[in-house]
C-alpha cells in the first residue's frame, strides 16, 4: 500500500548558530530526500529523511561558494567538518511534500531547508576552503499593499500590510537593507507610491531616489480562505515587480503557500510568511543575477 501526505509544516529551530549570523546573510535551499523504514520504523525513517535534507542543502550550499575547480579536494573535509553537523547551520526547514511508501518501506520529502550562510563560510573558512565573500546587498524599497477591502484604496500606505511585513522580514534575514511604508510615509511619498504602482517609471524613479533604494520591490498580497475538514483552508499569494533605481520594470515574481488551520486569522499569518520565505529567496537570486540591482548600478 502507497499513502501520499500533503504536509505544510515549518519548523524554525533553536538558534545554534552565532547571534551575529541571524540577522545576515540566509539562503533557502530546496531538496528532495528518501529514507529507509528498517524494520518498519517510519517515524525514525521520516527524522533520518530530514537529517539528509539538512546534509543535502548544506552540501549544496557549500557547492555554490567554494570554486567549482576546487570543490573535488574538499569533499573529505566536508563530510567530516561540516556535513556531519548540518543542522547547526539550519535556521528553519518546511515539508512541502512527503510520501509513505510501505510497499516498498520507504519515506521521501520534498522540502526547502533555510540555512546560515555567513556560518557556513566561517567553517568552510576555518577548514581550509576557499569560500566565495558575501557580496554586498543593495537598499530595496518595499512596498506591498492588501487586496481588498480599505488597504487597497486610497493612501493604502496608512494601512498595515502583513504581507509587506512578512516579506520585509524575511529580505532582512537575508542581509538586505529595505525602506517599507513607514519609510515612504515620512518622505511624503503617498504620490509617488501610488503612481508607480500604477507602472508610472518616473514615479518609481522618484521613490527609489527619495528612499535611497538600488532596487525597488511593488506589489500585491491577497489571501483567500474556504472550509474544510479540519478548520479553514487558507491560500496567500504575494506577487512583486522588481524595479531597478530608475524605475524600469525587469520582472515579476510571485510565491504562494496554503494550509488547512484552526482559524483564518491564524492561517493567514502562517501562509503570508510561508510565501514571505518563498519569495524572499526568489528576489535574492533575482536580484544577485542582475548588475542594475548593485549598489550604485
Amino acid at each position: 500500500m502507497r499513502a501520499m501526505v500533503m504536509m505544510a509544516m515549518a519548523v524554525l529551530l533553536p538558534a545554534v548558530a552565532p547571534a551575529a549570523a541571524q540577522e545576515g546573510d540566509l539562503v533557502t535551499v530546496p531538496v528532495e530526500v528518501s529514507a529507509e523504514a528498517e524494520g518498519g520504523d517510519y517515524a525514525r525513517a521520516h527524522q533520518n529523511a530530514i537529517a539528509r535534507a539538512f546534509a543535502s542543502a548544506v552540501y549544496a550550499a557549500a557547492a555554490g561558494v567554494i570554486p567549482p575547480g576546487e570543490m573535488a579536494g574538499h569533499e573529505d573535509m566536508l563530510r567530516a567538518r561540516i556535513l556531519s553537523r548540518a543542522a547547526d547551520f539550519v535556521m528553519s526547514y518546511k515539508i512541502l511534500e512527503e510520501t509513505v511508501d510501505t510497499s516498498h518501506g520507504v519515506v521521501a520529502a520534498r522540502m526547502q531547508v533555510t540555512l546560515f550562510m555567513d556560518s557556513l563560510r566561517r567553517e568552510l573558512a576555518a577548514a581550509g576552503a576557499r569560500a566565495a565573500p558575501r557580496a554586498a546587498a543593495p537598499r530595496l524599497a518595499l512596498i506591498v499593499r492588501e487586496a481588498g477591502g480599505l488597504a487597497a484604496q486610497g493612501n493604502f500606505l496608512v494601512f498595515p500590510s502583513r504581507g509587506e511585513e512578512a516579506l520585509g522580514r524575511a529580505l532582512r534575514q537575508r542581509g538586505y537593507p529595505v525602506a517599507g511604508r513607514e519609510e515612504a510615509r515620512q518622505a511624503k511619498l503617498e504620490q509617488q507610491v501610488a503612481a508607480a504602482m500604477g507602472g508610472d517609471v518616473k514615479a518609481a524613479a522618484a521613490v527609489a531616489e527619495a528612499l535611497g533604494a538600488q532596487a525597488l520591490a511593488l506589489g500585491e498580497a491577497r489571501v483567500e480562505a474556504q472550509a474544510a475538514p479540519g478548520g479553514e483552508k487558507v491560500k496567500a499569494t504575494i506577487t512583486v515587480a522588481l524595479r531597478d533605481a530608475r524605475g524600469r520594470a525587469l520582472l515579476t515574481l510571485s510565491a504562494e503557500d496554503e494550509g488547512v488551520y484552526q482559524g483564518v486569522l491564524q492561517g493567514s499569518v502562517a501562509a503570508l510568511r510561508g510565501a514571505a520565505e518563498k519569495l524572499a529567496q526568489d528576489v535574492a537570486d533575482a536580484v544577485a543575477a542582475r548588475p542594475e540591482f548593485r549598489q550604485g548600478g
